[in-house]
C-alpha cells in the first residue's frame, strides 16, 4: 500500500528559485549538484551574503532530520540534515518528517529501485529534467508501520543492500 508523501511528511517545500549574488562569507547556497552520495558537499558550494541567507531561510529554513532531494538536473539524490550548518537551498525539495527514524526510512525508500523507477517515469513525461513540488508532494511512499521502518533502516545499515 502506498501513500502520498504529503501524508507521510509534516511538510514538503523547496528552496529559493532566485539566484543570489555569490560573496565570500560562511553562508553556503546548496543546489542539487552539491547533493552527493547522501551528503552535502560544502567544499564546492558557493557562499552568499548574510542578508540573502536570512531572506531565503524565511521561506525554506532547513531543520535537523529534513530529507533534501535534488529536483533539477540530476534528480533523486538525497541527504539527511544531521547537524546545523549555515546554508540555504536553491531548487532542492525538502521532506520534513516526524522523526530521525522516519527521515532515514524515507531516504532509503527514495533511493530504492521502486522509487527510482517512479522518478524515471516522472522525468520522461517532462520536457526538462525536473520534478515539481506537486510531484514531490504526490510521490508514492511505501506505507510501512514505524517498527518495520526501524527494522528496514537497521537492515540497510548492516547489510548495505537494496531491498525494494
Amino acid at each position: 500500500m502506498f501513500i502520498a508523501a504529503r501524508q507521510y511528511c509534516m511538510k514538503i517545500f523547496d528552496g529559493t528559485h532566485n539566484s543570489p549574488k555569490y560573496t565570500r562569507t560562511n553562508y553556503h547556497l546548496v543546489t542539487s549538484k552539491f547533493l552527493i552520495n547522501g551528503s552535502v558537499d560544502f567544499n564546492r558550494a558557493p557562499t552568499i551574503s548574510e542578508m540573502d541567507y536570512i531572506q531565503i531561510n524565511k521561506k525554506s529554513r532547513i531543520d535537523e532530520n529534513d530529507v533534501l532531494f535534488s529536483m533539477i538536473g540530476t534528480i533523486g539524490e538525497t541527504a539527511i540534515v544531521t547537524k546545523p550548518h549555515p546554508y540555504a537551498i536553491k531548487n532542492i525539495g525538502v521532506f520534513r518528517t516526524r522523526s530521525k527514524a522516519s527521515a532515514k526510512y524515507l531516504s532509503i525508500y527514495l533511493n530504492s529501485y521502486l522509487a527510482k523507477k517512479h522518478i524515471h517515469y516522472l522525468k520522461n513525461i517532462s520536457v526538462q529534467s525536473f520534478l515539481g513540488l506537486e510531484d514531490l508532494r504526490n510521490f508514492p511512499v511505501l506505507r510501512v508501520d514505524f517498527q518495520h521502518q526501524s527494522n528496514i533502516v537497521d537492515i540497510m545499515k548492516s547489510k548495505l543492500v537494496k531491498i525494494f
